[in-house]
């Protein structure tokens, strides 16, 4: 390294992604526990029961869940499917429900900690958006510039 001072950033980036793997494999493993666990079937049935329509019984099926350090997880839970009603046509589909995946926060096929990350930079995209324009706006008008950064932090 004090050869190549500048292969710290390198490093840096391969420790990063070293350390993100190992807690990814740690996550899937704590997500593998958690979902055995017996006490976990307590609040499976009550996201079932508060369904905002009729389901059936699980039943399993595999799914591709991400994470946030990006592994991606190939996984078997029980999908409840929604109780058909006699007048419903029998080619329209209907959304089920992963009881196990929703208890622990999952939706989309992420983690709760992706959907935060992802919720978080798109914000901020807009954020940056919303702040480009109004820049825009106001680049005719130099004496309004100093009221930019105010008037996008409302």
């Amino acid at each position: 390294m004090a050869d190549v001072p500048d292969a710290f950033a390198e490093i840096e980036q391969e420790i990063d992604w070293h350390f993100r793997q190992g807690a990814g494999q740690l996550t899937a493993a704590l997500l593998a526990e958690v979902a055995v666990q017996p006490t976990m079937n307590e609040p499976f049935d009550q996201i079932r029961q508060q369904a905002m329509q009729p389901l059936q019984s699980p039943e399993p099926r595999r799914l591709r869940v991400r994470l946030l350090c990006g592994l991606m997880l190939f996984i078997t839970t029980g999908h409840c499917a929604p109780r058909r009603k006699k007048q419903t046509d029998s080619q329209e589909r209907q959304a089920g429900l992963y009881p196990e995946l929703a208890a622990l926060g999952f939706g989309k096929g992420c983690s709760p900690a992706l959907q935060y990350t992802v919720a978080r930079t798109r914000r901020g995209i807009s954020t940056m958006r919303r702040f480009v324009v109004e820049a825009s706006r106001v680049a005719a008008e130099p004496s309004k510039a100093r009221s930019v950064g105010r008037s996008i932090s409302a």
